[in-house]
C-alpha cells in the first residue's frame, strides 16, 4: 500500500522562496524534508515537492505548444471568491475581460477556471466544476482538482496512463481556446489522482526537454516516461 499521496516534482532556484510564496499565499503547508524530492508542500491531496536547480525553460515558437506537465489546478467551491482573493493578494492573473473561462463539455457540465502566475515560473489553475454545489467550509484553495499534460498524441498518451491503472472521467472532446484553436481534451483519474491530457490539432508539439519548473510525478505506483515526455518516478516504500 502506498504511504504517500502521487506529488509533483517542482524544480525552482530557490526552495525557500518558493516554499513560503506557496504558504503565503495558496493554502499550502510544509510537511516534511526529503532526501530524495526536497521540501514536501502540500494543500490537503495536493503535494508539490520542491527541488532546487536551475529550471530549463524552452522559449516557445509561433504555431507551436511545449508537451509535458503545464500546470497544475487547485480547486475552489466560489470561482468569484477566488478570483477577488488572489486580486486582493495583488498576484499574476490571467483572466478573461477580468473574469474566469468557461471550459464547456468537461465532465459534462463544463469548469470555470483562471490561471495563477507564479514569481517562479508555476501557473496554478484555478477551477471549479460547474456541476458541484458551492460550500463554504474550506479554504479559498482546497486541494488538487488535475494535473496539465499538453500532449503530442492524444490516444498514445490516454493508452499510456490507461495501462498503469487510470480510469477516463469521459470520452474525449474537443474544444476551443484562442488564440490555440481547437483543443481536444480528455480527464483521467486514478484514487482521485486526475490529469488533464489535451493536444492542439492546429499546432506543432514541442516535446519539452529539461525541466520546468514541473518536472515529473511521484508515488503513482508505477515508472515510466509518458509520450509527452512526462517522467513517472516510482519511490521505494
Amino acid at each position: 500500500m502506498q504511504k504517500n499521496p502521487p506529488g509533483i516534482v517542482v524544480c525552482v532556484q530557490d526552495c525557500e522562496a518558493a516554499a513560503s510564496w506557496l504558504q503565503k499565499y495558496l493554502f499550502f503547508e510544509r510537511r516534511e524534508e526529503t532526501v530524495s524530492h526536497g521540501i514536501r508542500m502540500q494543500n490537503e491531496n495536493c503535494v508539490l515537492y520542491l527541488t532546487e536547480g536551475e529550471p530549463v525553460i524552452d522559449k516557445l515558437k509561433t504555431g507551436s505548444y511545449l508537451t509535458g506537465i503545464a500546470h497544475v489546478a487547485l480547486q475552489c467551491t466560489d470561482i468569484d471568491e477566488a478570483i477577488r482573493y488572489a486580486q486582493s493578494k495583488n498576484l499574476e492573473l490571467q483572466l478573461l475581460n477580468g473574469t474566469c473561462f468557461f471550459n464547456p463539455q468537461v465532465f459534462g457540465s463544463g469548469e470555470y477556471y483562471f490561471n495563477i502566475v507564479s514569481p517562479y515560473g508555476m501557473v496554478f489553475e484555478v477551477s471549479r466544476r460547474a456541476g458541484l454545489d458551492t460550500r463554504k467550509d474550506s479554504a479559498v484553495l482546497s486541494g488538487l482538482d488535475h494535473v496539465g499534460i499538453p500532449s503530442p498524441d492524444l490516444e498514445r498518451e490516454m493508452e499510456f496512463f490507461e495501462n498503469n491503472g487510470f480510469v477516463r472521467d469521459f470520452a474525449p472532446i474537443l474544444n476551443r481556446s484562442d488564440p490555440e484553436g481547437d483543443v481536444r481534451c480528455v480527464m483521467l483519474t486514478r484514487d482521485g489522482f486526475t490529469l488533464e491530457i489535451y493536444s492542439f490539432p492546429d499546432l506543432i508539439p514541442i516535446k519539452k526537454s529539461g525541466a520546468g519548473p514541473f518536472s515529473s510525478l511521484v508515488d503513482l505506483g508505477f515508472s515510466g516516461v509518458s509520450p509527452s515526455g512526462v517522467e513517472i518516478i516510482r519511490r521505494e516504500a
